[in-house]
């Protein structure tokens, strides 16, 4: 099974991408910029932080707990109950 594996660079170019398409969208000040409305409403490192480097370092942390307890994955779903979990 393939799984996709993106690095912290694709995640942060993705990021600012985004950021940027949203701010086009919702910049209705015209004298404005769509990187100084980004600057002015939105707050970027909290959300770099949260949409970029958060999921990055959870997937690397999870990893290292499969690796640890030396859990085999499978195929098949898994079953998600307290048991499990």
């Amino acid at each position: 099974m393939w799984l996709w594996h993106p690095e912290l660079s694709e995640i942060e170019a993705w990021f600012e991408t985004k950021a940027k398409e949203f701010a086009e969208i919702e910049n209705r000040n015209p004298n404005r910029d769509s990187e100084a409305w980004l600057q002015k409403y939105i707050y970027t490192d909290i959300h770099k932080v949260f949409f970029a480097t958060f999921p990055l370092e959870l997937y690397l942390w999870v990893e290292r707990l499969v690796d640890s307890t030396g859990y085999v994955r499978s195929d098949r779903p898994a079953q998600w109950n307290q048991a499990a979990v």
